[in-house]
């Protein structure tokens, strides 16, 4: 079923969503990693691109104990004889994700990207940033210069809802994807620092 915001509220510490959105492509989990930069101004700033990273096999409620249906980490999913069958990596870039969503929700009336997933993402990750504020300022006396990339991990449920799982402070960046964020890290956090001069 659909969750309300009153349902969000759990005494537990994080709750299994029983309804994730399942890719056509044999019925399978996924979620969406976005990395997100925190310069030495603490700004932040959120990639422009991310991937969906899909399990090895369908999705099945009724068996809790197939690891490979429910949880869609590379290091698991790799593991499973089907890894790599629908896609290489079982990585979707948005681009490909954004066009089987927005033909299954027409509704939406145009790209459930943009109009729909990223809007709560950009919010949970503001919110989550602002909920460690103080932390963040604090570091900022013992490494007045420095910066941090974050991974977040979101899973979509069955009506749109976008759920924060997790973030990591130290992510992998699908290869694709390296080189230009890269630049745009050494953009926004390394060459504010140095004199222009030393550029390349």
């Amino acid at each position: 079923r659909c969750t309300t915001m009153a349902d969000t509220f759990s005494p537990c510490l994080q709750r299994y969503i029983s309804n994730p959105l399942l890719l056509s492509k044999g019925r399978r989990k996924f979620d969406i990693r976005v990395w997100v930069l925190v310069n030495a101004q603490r700004q932040a700033f959120l990639y422009s691109q991310g991937v969906a990273r899909a399990s090895s096999v369908s999705y099945d409620e009724s068996d809790l104990e197939n690891r490979h249906a429910h949880l869609t980490n590379h290091c698991i999913a790799a593991e499973h004889a089907s890894y790599g069958q629908f896609e290489v990596g079982n990585e979707i870039w948005y681009d490909q994700l954004d066009a089987e969503l927005t033909e299954r929700f027409p509704n939406v009336g145009g790209s459930v990207l943009r109009r729909v997933l990223l809007p709560q993402i950009r919010r949970q990750v503001v919110q989550s940033l602002l909920s460690s504020r103080p932390l963040l300022l604090e570091a900022r006396s013992d490494y007045y210069k420095s910066f941090q990339l974050f991974g977040y991990d979101f899973l979509v449920d069955s009506c749109l809802r976008v759920w924060l799982c997790e973030i990591n402070a130290s992510p992998a960046v699908a290869a694709q994807l390296l080189p230009s964020l890269v630049r745009g890290l050494a953009e926004h956090a390394i060459y504010p620092n140095f004199d222009s001069s030393y550029r390349s």
